[in-house]
């Protein structure tokens, strides 16, 4: 212990002084211990400084304090043990000595006087973000601050909603987006920042803290001008909802969809794709669609019209584009486009490449655009043809062959080069610089009969309309075996001349002239920030309308300067520091061909169909009408108004006077005709424990906003007679409530208020008194809740309520009229009762809203819950399923023994009650997939929905196998045996796990909670004894030599087979030595890209040897349904020409229908 602990120790003990034990040698000499403490800048941290002479004055530290604190004495002075004294004081140090100690506390405080306050403005604007700065004295009104700000932004401040800001920099979110501007002489609350602390400080009209703080002004839409200063009024800022200050709308980021949404701005903002967009004829498609088809009913063809359009990508892509131009929000949704993708939720969060979507998207349009005016727009926008040619060193004879293309990758750091190109104009010369073929490499010449050195090459033949370069800037280290982003620094000019790289003979005539042709402008930068393995994609767009440029950046849309565009070039040479170097830079650049006979800068609302400008209008007036009523509720506030034990719910503006908000109450409770206004009042509630608080008399003329009530907000409204008194405004109240003998439930209440000194004979004497029960016939229980919930009778009339009865401030009081003290108490059971009601909420079907309500003891098991909704809902007991939650958040409840509390259901609880047979305890409810895995036309529609089986958890796998034969002749007429049915675990749409025979269904689930999938594959043969010991993957041969892969097939093996094993089974099956057999891992159960397959890791050393570690552990770790790759190792990689590969691309991008695979190194050049 140190010294003044222990003797504090000894003192609680013995009564000794402190000053026994303090050391009498440093006393007597005169020295002090000072601890110093800076509250203008940090009141929580203290210095202590030791020895000081207890003679020093307190003006001979003044210098000291002075250069510490960097303040002067006209605005600090000194709080020594709590006492002001400026800084000139020529007291010493002894004279504040207290009680002997040795130790004195002296904090520096400001002073109360007028001091300059600093106080930051940043004013939104529709252009940039900019700020004045002006001090402000401490005394200042809240009034002057905001006239203040008007003087220096020169707009008046009513065009304003004032928001947070953390630091210097406008935040995306601030901490309140909704206040009230105060009348003058009010109390109020100024949500401003700190630049050290992130909270917020409160200020007083009176004064304003001398606390350097910040404000933000963002412009609003609804302000009305201020006639006499501010007004008591809300104002509820609209920023992050009303359209951009630049006029542009956003799209909504689905969760890694950012590379999309920089795609879909650039087509957006190019006015000739968008024209043509626009004018495709929709209604045309559809009736074509419609002809083919039969309906029933109008329900049916109104339902197929809706899946028709769902799918049709050209039609969302249209309305997205219509809503982006016509939609006063400050960003839309994609669900819609990414839907007719054919993507699922899971897609949406995961990020692929920007360049793979744009010629997958191209394709798309194409196939839908067929037989119509638009049939060739792709090609006729973004199409150019280049040769690829082989030119005779020595009889000039050229063999070529022509070839189109949709975008030019431009390799930043070829291989092996020692660096990279410094701009695009570099790129360019390098992408047709000839290949010289000779030695070994020479080429046969036709003409000339024998090998002859040539020169080998790219030449352009004709440049598109919209020409499209990008930047390889992913790309492979075969050092270090990974994929690497390089961020080194390309330009790129805004005006690009191309006719220098069109071949000699396409050149024109009047570009032989030297009259340009192909002189192409800068208008979209697509940019990656971020690394090789994930990053962030947002667009640099010029408008045509005006020639500037912005940032699209999912939600937001901003202009930007020629600045920024410069900062996209990436990092010179020069900066080698990881830290220094930027991740954002350009990834694909788009430039449009100048041509003033053809180009176009503005589209039109006119251009819209007018079908689809007439809806998104409506759509648009739909939500303003929402957004006014969401303000209109905003301006509510929810009373919770509690009387006599019950409690209902009040609605009222927040201008509502307390007077306008009694009368109201009395009228929810209907006893305005009873009492005299008089009689009755409104006091705040403490609902917790259920105690009155502080009166609102004399309030009645304030509002509801004026008094900081928010919703919930619970009050209580107090009735008395004429001759009584309303409570006091004290503390120390506890509830008491009666029992009726009778309905033997609580039907009156009452408060009492109790101190130390109140007895329990006080207490009955009031309960008499208000409740008209005899002392002799009161037995009273009490009920308490911290630090837990105690229920007991309460007796003793002599013992003090608080000491010896533990009876405080909300204690509940619950008073029974018996005639004998030994009688049964009646109110424990009601007690239990009460505490164990809870209220649910719940729908009727088909209706899926919860407008009803019922009370229920949570207690209760579900089947006898279940009891009580099947006359509610008007289903038999077993035709309706019982949920818990909404939507996809709702889980289905089936332990039929359990209690409501024990499957958490609580107060306020919804259920959501749907058709269907009900699962009773032990049971599951699995949805059954058909898994196809070999179907090679379309690799999205590997699985289909079957149907949904409910059945015991406890079901062996050969049983349920039989109940699924059974359910797939009677329900789909597929007949197979049990036998050739394979069952596989399903998570996220991904095989995994197969059902072996000794298992039950229950073993097989990974997840508890959820729903539960399995895929049911259709086998040709009967499957394989599938056992815990067994291991099914997917197996498929490579075949380097002629770039193509066979077909998969799966083989069952035994987790314990040595790698050895596994080759010589894979050389009886393939033919190939086992010795020659490479093995390589797949990435999950599909077929990588053939032109990906190269480059993953085959028979790295050391890793897959022919060792005895068995092929379920390391290094090979194989599972069910995972891909593993084989290949001869004598064959060699195929070299691929340049339409072999732009092929493959085509084919590989065509099949997945816009599922994507990353890929950073699949198409050198």
């Amino acid at each position: 212990f140190g010294t003044v602990s222990l003797s504090q120790v000894l003192m609680d003990i013995e009564g000794i002084s402190p000053l026994d034990f303090l050391d009498a040698e440093a006393r007597s000499s005169g020295f002090v211990n000072l601890h110093f403490t800076d509250t203008t800048k940090n009141p929580t941290k203290g210095y202590q400084y030791n020895n000081i002479s207890s003679d020093t004055t307190i003006s001979s530290l003044r210098e000291s304090i002075e250069k510490k604190t960097q303040l002067t004495d006209e605005e600090i002075e000194l709080s020594i043990q709590n006492s002001l004294v400026p800084l000139n004081c020529e007291k010493s140090l002894s004279e504040f000595m207290r009680d002997g100690s040795i130790l004195i506390e002296l904090s520096v405080v400001r002073k109360k006087e007028a001091v300059p306050m600093t106080i930051p403005i940043i004013v939104h604007n529709r252009i940039a973000t900019s700020s004045v700065e002006f001090s402000l004295k401490s005394t200042a009104t809240f009034t002057e601050l905001l006239s203040e700000i008007s003087t220096r932004i020169t707009v008046p401040i009513d065009n304003f909603d004032l928001l947070t800001v953390k630091g210097s920099k406008l935040t995306s979110v601030s901490f309140q987006t909704e206040f009230v501007l105060p009348k003058d002489n009010e109390k109020i609350t100024l949500f401003a920042i700190k630049k050290a602390h992130q909270k917020a400080q409160e200020y007083s009209s009176g004064t304003i803290s001398p606390s350097e703080g910040q404000i933000v002004l963002v412009p609003n839409k609804t302000s009305e001008p201020v006639a006499n200063g501010p007004q008591n009024r809300t104002i509820v800022s609209d920023y992050w909802t009303r359209k951009s200050d630049t006029g542009f709308v956003g799209l909504s980021n689905q969760g890694a969809t950012c590379y999309m949404n920089s795609l879909i701005q650039t087509l957006y903002m190019t006015p000739e794709f968008r024209s043509a967009l626009y004018s495709w004829c929709w209604e045309e498609k559809l009736e074509k669609e419609i002809a083919k088809l039969n309906f029933k009913t109008e329900e049916e063809k109104k339902k197929k019209i809706e899946e028709i359009e769902e799918k049709s990508i050209p039609r969302q892509l249209q309305k997205l584009f219509a809503r982006l131009q016509l939609s006063d929000q400050r960003a839309i949704k994609t669900k819609g486009l990414t839907k007719s993708f054919g993507w699922s939720d899971a897609d949406s969060f995961t990020q692929h490449d920007v360049q793979e979507l744009c010629r997958v998207l191209f394709d798309a349009l194409e196939q839908a655009f067929k037989g119509t005016a638009q049939a060739d727009l792709v090609n006729q926008l973004y199409q150019g043809e280049m040769k690829d040619y082989v030119r005779c060193k020595e009889c000039e004879y050229e063999s070529s062959r022509s070839d189109y293309f949709l975008d030019i990758p431009l390799v930043i750091r070829g291989f092996g080069a020692e660096k990279p190109i410094s701009s695009v104009e570099e790129a360019l010369e390098k992408f047709v610089q000839p290949e010289l073929l000779d030695g070994d490499n020479k080429y046969f010449c036709e003409k000339c009969n024998k090998r002859v050195e040539a020169s080998k090459g790219l030449k352009f033949a004709k440049f598109p309309y919209f020409l499209t370069l990008q930047l390889k800037r992913f790309d492979f280290d075969y050092d270090k075996m990974e994929r690497i982003k390089l961020d080194d620094r390309v330009e790129f000019p805004i005006e690009l001349d191309m006719n220098n790289y069109l071949a000699q003979e396409c050149l024109s005539h009047s570009q032989q002239n030297n009259c340009p042709q192909y002189t192409y402008e800068l208008y979209s930068i697509l940019i990656h920030r971020g690394s090789s393995m994930a990053g962030h994609y947002y667009a640099y767009i010029k408008s045509f309308d005006n020639n500037k440029f912005y940032e699209f950046n999912d939600s937001t849309v901003s202009e930007i300067s020629m600045q920024d565009i410069e900062k996209t070039f990436g990092d010179p040479p020069d900066k080698k520091a990881w830290h220094m170097r930027s991740s954002a830079n350009a990834y694909m650049l788009m430039y449009r061909r100048v041509d003033p006979e053809k180009n176009k800068n503005i589209i039109s609302d006119e251009d819209i169909p007018n079908e689809l400008k007439m809806s998104i209008i409506e759509k648009n007036q739909s939500s303003l009408r929402k957004k006014e009523e969401s303000k209109k509720e905003k301006d509510m506030i929810q009373l919770k108004i509690f009387y006599n034990g019950n409690d209902r719910t009040l609605s009222l503006h927040n201008k509502t006077t307390i007077e306008e908000a009694t009368k109201a109450a009395a009228e929810l409770f209907e006893i305005s005709h009873q009492f005299e206004r008089s009689c009755y009042q409104l006091r705040n509630f403490q609902i917790y424990y259920e105690i009155p608080q502080d009166s609102l008399a004399g309030k009645e003329d304030q509002t509801l906003s004026s008094l900081n009530y928010y919703s919930p907000k619970s009050l209580m409204l107090e009735t008395r007679a004429p001759d009584q008194e309303f409570l006091e405004n004290r503390t120390g109240y506890v509830s008491i409530r009666k029992l009726d003998p009778e309905t033997l439930k609580f039907t009156s209440i009452a408060y009492a208020c109790v101190d130390h000194n109140t007895r329990l004979i006080d207490l009955k004497n009031i309960i008499e008194e208000k409740l008209k029960i005899p002392v002799e016939k009161q037995r009273l229980v009490a009920e308490q809740y911290p630090p837990e919930t105690r229920t007991r009778e309460v007796t003793g009339d002599e013992k003090l309520l608080q000491y010896d009865l533990s009876i405080e401030e909300g204690t509940k009081i619950y008073v029974e009229e018996s005639k004998s003290p030994e009688s049964e108490l009646k109110v424990v059971a009601e007690i239990k009762r009460l505490k164990n009601s809870i209220t649910i909420s719940y729908n009727i079907p088909p209706e899926t809203k919860q407008n009803n309500k019922l009370l229920v003891d949570k207690t209760i098991t579900l089947e006898k819950f279940r009891g009580m909704l099947q006359p509610l809902v008007g289903l038999s007991h077993d035709d309706f399923k019982i949920f818990r939650g909404v939507h996809q958040h709702k889980t289905e409840l089936s332990s039929d023994n359990e209690a409501l509390k024990d499957l958490y259901i609580h107060d306020n609880c919804p259920i959501f009650i749907e058709k269907g047979r009900a699962m009773k305890s032990g049971e599951v409810r699995i949805s059954v997939q058909l898994f196809e895995p070999f179907k090679q036309d379309d690799k999205t529609d590997y699985l289909k929905d079957l149907f949904e089986v409910i059945i015991d958890e406890n079901t062996s796998v050969p049983s349920f196998k039989e109940i699924l034969a059974e359910k797939l002749k009677a329900e789909k007429n597929i007949e197979v045996s049990a036998t050739h049915i394979r069952l596989r675990d399903m998570i996220s749409k991904t095989p995994n796990t197969i059902y072996h025979a000794q298992s039950s269904i229950k073993d097989n689930f990974k997840w508890k909670y959820g729903d539960k999938v399995v895929a049911l594959q259709i086998l040709s043969e009967p499957e394989p004894l599938i056992t815990a010991n067994t291991v099914t993957p997917f197996l498929q041969k490579w075949n380097p030599d002629k770039y193509t892969a066979d077909e998969k097939f799966e083989l069952t093996l035994s987790k314990d087979m040595p790698l050895s094993d596994l080759k010589a089974e894979l050389s009886t099956i393939s033919g190939i030595p086992s010795e020659n057999i490479g093995l390589a891992r797949g990435q999950g159960w599909l077929t990588p890209s053939a032109l990906e397959i190269p480059n993953l890791v085959w028979d790295r050393p050391n890793y897959y040897s022919n060792g005895p570690s068995p092929i379920s552990m390391s290094p090979l770790y194989l599972r069910d349904s995972e891909l593993l790759l084989f290949r001869d190792n004598t064959l060699p990689l195929k070299e691929l020409t340049t339409e072999e590969r732009n092929a493959l691309r085509k084919k590989e991008a065509s099949s997945r229908r816009f599922i994507f695979v990353f890929q950073f190194f699949c198409d050198v050049a």
